[in-house]
């Protein structure tokens, strides 16, 4: 018995539906191995594909502002929520409009999707943000410039030099 191998193969990809044809030389369908031979296409139905928003991220221990309407003029408190784990978030700016808060520090191996509940001062849920916790960067770069001015080298020589008598 002679067996013919597959000359052409299609792979369609719609919204709904992915369509997989093929054809020997004869015009049918041969699967070697399996002694199989079809004539039609084979129709595999898909849901249409799912796009979610990307969260916003930031590292753990960083501060993030949050746009809001109508905070009001009091500063109330801010939790981030961890698998159920509420953690204190210190606010570092309270408008109308926004609040600044900084994460608390904690160790990620990868990204961690978090909330965050920015709570008015009178108990009510004012809103909920959901993040990404990115980890944290090996060097952090900071806008604070160094104090001036700089140490010479011998001034550092001079620091570091251990006491007489050691």
């Amino acid at each position: 018995m002679s067996h013919k191998y597959m000359s052409a193969f299609l792979l369609v990809l719609t919204a709904g539906t992915v369509v997989i044809s093929t054809t020997d030389v004869e015009g049918g369908w041969f699967f070697r191995g399996h002694g199989f031979r079809a004539t039609t296409n084979v129709r595999f139905h898909a849901a249409a594909p799912v796009v979610r928003p990307q969260l916003p991220s930031a590292p753990a221990g960083s501060a993030v502002t949050i746009p809001s309407n109508s905070l009001g003029p009091e500063t109330g408190s801010a939790f981030m929520v961890f698998r159920n784990i509420k953690l204190p978030a210190r606010i570092d700016a309270w408008t109308e409009s926004s609040v600044t808060v900084t994460l608390p520090p904690m160790k990620v191996r990868h990204p961690v999707r978090v909330a965050v509940d920015v709570v008015t001062p009178y108990g009510k849920l004012a809103f909920r943000k959901h993040l990404l916790i990115t980890p944290s960067p090996d060097v952090s770069l900071h806008p604070v410039p160094p104090q001036l001015p700089l140490p010479t080298n011998p001034t550092l020589i001079e620091q570091n030099r251990l006491p007489a008598g050691n």
